[in-house]
């Protein structure tokens, strides 16, 4: 591994994770601050990026860019870990039907995200 491709994947990883922080206040100002729904639309972002991104440079794109945008960036800006503790607090209040539509929302929309923004990416490639 190269030390261009450390570098390049360090620097979209902290651009990824500041963007990824500055979306999540945005959404969470507006949803309230206790609110899974900013996590979702972050992680809906992130999906929809990833498609789009996949989709405009799979088999185009150097390996330094490949590893920069989807290891670095997009892998700093979407996370599950956030949407699984909300998911578990959920359940630990017993929100039951609130917890499943939590896992439902972000599994579901997100795949039909990617699936949206590859589709786009690749029709704009």
């Amino acid at each position: 591994m190269s030390a261009a491709i450390l570098v390049a994947l360090g620097l979209a990883g902290a651009l990824g994770a500041v963007c990824r922080y500055l979306a999540s206040w945005a959404c969470s100002a507006w949803f309230g601050i206790a609110s899974p729904w900013a996590i979702l639309l972050v992680n809906l972002a992130g999906c929809l990026l990833f498609g789009l991104a996949w989709g405009a440079l799979q088999h185009r794109a150097p390996p330094l860019v490949t590893v920069a945008v989807f290891s670095g960036f997009l892998g700093a800006f979407t996370t599950f870990s956030t949407f699984a503790g909300d998911t578990v607090m959920m359940l630990e209040r017993g929100q039951w039907l609130q917890a499943a539509g939590n896992v439902a929302a972000h599994n579901l929309l997100g795949i039909a995200a990617l699936a949206a923004g590859l589709a786009l990416g690749r029709a704009l490639a």
